[in-house]
């Protein structure tokens, strides 16, 4: 989606087509207008265009990746709206087509082919064929914008080094494994995953090949945890792994896996054939009664760090007790 033209254009399309839809099937004020097509979410996709909000996701800019995903979120809830108006109104219609087409056809073959009524009656199926096509050509459009919002979604959600979910999908993710263990009463655990001495990587290999250390250590981690388990890039090189039903114990065993998985897996310069190893630091916590979402990352953040000062290569709980090492693989 980089490019000035081509975010505008979506921007424009999706919103034309959302109005387009509306005014084509609802007609002249049989239904409300929406308000919130007037509302702030519009006027910024209007006037700014897409293409401003997708390039201000990028690097850790928060507060402009909360505005993209709300774009993203609003658009593809709109259309929803819209084409549920666009579906509902083509399933009731669709009866009444084939009732009236039916009654049409009989009464034209009981009145004489030159008798005035006939015309009337040629133009009521033309009209109802016509009027059956535009709404199941508006049908395909928005299934169209569908899934370009649901493209754009992804973007928003995925790191595009490693391919990973990325810290919006992180939160967004989070939250509901936090509201979901809260209200049931479940473990949930979370690792904090950080490279230890990356910048000695980059400053001896080049940041290129630190860059695919990144991604192939975040692809690594996403394979090889558990299937209920998600990885996510929090930023520069760390990582985190939310582990949902999970409680601390468990969650440490997870932790260290990752480690020793990390530990033997071995980097190789294609132009010179020099091999490299690089280890993680972990540090895993698991939810408190009476927690959030900054908690618990706060937490496990707090028991990486105990992690890189008890020696680096190691797992740590949050009470800072060491899980692992590097001894004796």
């Amino acid at each position: 989606m980089e490019g000035k033209g081509k975010g505008e254009g979506v921007a424009f399309k999706v919103t034309s087509v959302a109005r387009g839809a509306l005014k084509t099937i609802v007609g002249q004020g049989r239904l409300p207008w929406p308000d919130v097509y007037e509302s702030e979410f519009w006027r910024t996709a209007k006037y700014d265009g897409c293409h401003k909000l997708l390039r201000q996701t990028k690097g850790d800019h928060e507060i402009s990746s909360s505005i993209a995903k709300r774009f993203v979120d609003e658009t593809s809830r709109i259309l929803s709206g819209v084409k549920d108006t666009v579906t509902s109104f083509i399933d009731q219609a669709g009866s009444h087509w084939e009732e009236m087409d039916g009654t049409v056809l009989v009464v034209r073959e009981k009145i004489a082919p030159d008798s005035p009524i006939t015309r009337d009656i040629d133009s009521l199926i033309d009209h109802h064929m016509a009027l059956k096509g535009k709404a199941k050509e508006t049908e395909q459009i928005l299934e169209e914008q569908r899934k370009i919002i649901d493209e754009l979604h992804d973007r928003l959600r995925s790191d595009s080094l490693t391919g990973i979910g990325n810290r919006t999908a992180l939160e967004a993710d989070l939250l509901q494994e936090l509201t979901r263990a809260k209200r049931y009463r479940l473990p949930l655990s979370l690792a904090m995953v950080d490279l230890d001495d990356f910048k000695k990587v980059n400053d001896s290999y080049g940041h290129l090949v630190g860059d695919q250390v990144l991604k192939r250590l975040g692809q690594m981690m996403s394979k090889d945890v558990r299937n209920v388990d998600k990885v996510y890039r929090f930023g520069g090189e760390e990582f985190v792994i939310v582990m949902p039903h999970t409680p601390l114990d468990q969650g440490r065993l997870v932790a260290e896996r990752v480690r020793r998985k990390a530990e033997r897996k071995t980097f190789l310069m294609p132009d010179d054939g020099i091999r490299f190893k690089v280890t993680v630091s972990v540090g895993v916590s698991q939810l408190e009664p009476g927690d959030e979402l900054e908690d618990l990352i706060a937490r496990a953040d707090q028991a990486m760090y105990q992690a890189k000062a008890s020696g680096r290569n190691r797992v740590c709980v949050i009470n800072g007790i060491p899980a692992g090492d590097s001894s004796g693989d």
